[in-house]
């Protein structure tokens, strides 16, 4: 697996707004972290990993909400099947962009699902997507927005929270 370092001072950025700030301590803390290169294979997921090992992918069409496609169908595929794999991930949080979680489809760019071919490729995806998802081994959870401070307990009885750390989940 090939990796790439990430240089960046933290100490000369400049954080405007709240989501810049938060931008920026994600950021801050991946320094000097090892990135796998599946981080930036995909157009419409955004991988960042803290040196904790808290995953967060945000779904985006170029920086804005997601209108899924077909492209990003396959893509998912083998993206969950890597985040799944990777061993680092002891976090994964699944978020929008815009406080928008895939608020879109673009159904035309799949093509005509009534041809048994395209259909046959939608529904292996599918399949395949929910199975790589059910793979990954670690607690998951989704997130509209990073900004909320609501915590989020997820069925397994996990509490993560903004204020107390996402590599501070803990069971209750």
């Amino acid at each position: 697996m090939s990796h790439e370092r990430i240089t960046r001072d933290p100490t000369t950025m400049d954080c405007g707004s709240t989501e810049e700030s938060i931008e920026t301590a994600m950021t801050a803390t991946a320094i000097n972290v090892m990135q796998p290169d599946y981080f930036t294979a995909y157009r419409s997921l955004k991988l960042t990993r803290d040196a904790q090992g808290v995953l967060v992918a945000e779904f985006h069409s170029n920086s804005k909400p997601l209108t899924f496609t077909a492209q990003d169908h396959t893509d998912f595929v083998d993206a969950f099947y890597r985040i799944a794999q990777d061993r680092a991930n002891k976090i994964v949080i699944l978020t929008g962009t815009g406080g928008e979680f895939i608020p879109g489809i673009d159904f035309a760019s799949f093509g005509n699902v009534a041809d048994p071919d395209v259909w046959s490729q939608v529904h292996d995806e599918g399949v395949q997507i929910l199975e790589n998802l059910a793979n990954i081994r670690v607690p998951m959870t989704r997130w509209t927005s990073l900004l909320s401070a609501r915590p989020v307990q997820r069925p397994d009885r996990r509490l993560l929270s903004r204020e107390a750390g996402w590599a501070q989940a803990k069971l209750l």
